[in-house]
């Protein structure tokens, strides 16, 4: 069986933590999100999660100015895009453009980083958002009925109990969330919150993947990456990002 990881951007950690345990396909990847790490506003609101923009994009000139000692200069930076992708330095684009990327495209802006109190330093450096559009369908390569899920039950804020659960297809899952989640937005004042997620998500032998995927409808906002990708950055020293281990596997 192979093990994955993927990318959680609510975990706070040191960059580069590479994945515990023998990775041999994928790995998860993070985003520290504390006081060390740049996070750039772009203001362009065309990019999605299900297609890319109908028109021409040109980011502007931005313009950062740190507000704290320790903010680094990371090869990945956080951003406010809502869409799935990733906002990264020339450097780190030279290296992922290498690898089998999917659904991709790469849009060029120019960052202004200024430095220093009276002397300030104005640092000019090429940035890309590289932004990805997956396929849905990737969520079929999941074989549910080898695959395990679990659920929090919470009422008011407070956990009431956790529960492992199964299903037989991505229709079983789909259906148990929407009856849970339309019967909580009815009367959320008194039904308790079901939240599922998967545990270990079993892929079927078959299936051929990119250097990055995602699963948006079983497993939303997380980004697998493959381990020879990983292995890139590592070599490279990209900062911004970690690795974790997680329960993606390919019986």
């Amino acid at each position: 069986m192979e093990k994955y990881c993927y990318l959680e951007e609510e975990i706070k950690e040191s960059e580069n933590k590479f994945c515990d345990g023998d990775i041999k396909k994928f790995g998860i990847m993070n985003q520290p999100i504390d006081e060390t790490n740049m996070h750039v506003f772009i203001p362009v609101d065309d990019f999605t999660w299900r297609e890319f923009p109908k028109v021409e994009i040109n980011i502007p000139k931005l313009n950062f100015e740190k507000v704290v000692k320790n903010e680094k200069d990371f090869d990945f930076l956080t951003t406010n895009l809502s869409a799935d992708g990733l906002l990264i330095s020339e450097k780190a684009k030279l290296i992922l453009e290498k690898f089998n990327l999917g659904n991709h495209q790469f849009y060029q802006f120019d960052l202004v980083i200024k430095k220093g109190n009276l002397l300030t330093k104005e640092i000019i450096g090429k940035y890309y958002w590289l932004h990805l559009v997956f396929d849905e369908t990737k969520d079929n390569f999941i074989d549910f009925s080898k695959s395990l899920f679990k659920e929090k039950i919470s009422f008011s804020g407070n956990l009431l109990e956790i529960n492992e659960l199964k299903y037989s297809s991505l229709q079983e899952w789909q259906n148990d969330n929407k009856i849970k989640h339309d019967r909580w937005l009815k009367n959320s004042k008194d039904e308790n919150y079901h939240e599922i997620d998967p545990i270990n998500l079993n892929l079927y032998e078959h299936v051929a993947l990119p250097d990055i995927i995602n699963f948006g409808r079983v497993s939303s906002g997380e980004l697998f990456f493959s381990k020879k990708l990983i292995h890139e950055i590592l070599k490279n020293d990209l900062k911004g990002i970690n690795f974790y281990n997680t329960k993606l596997i390919i019986q």
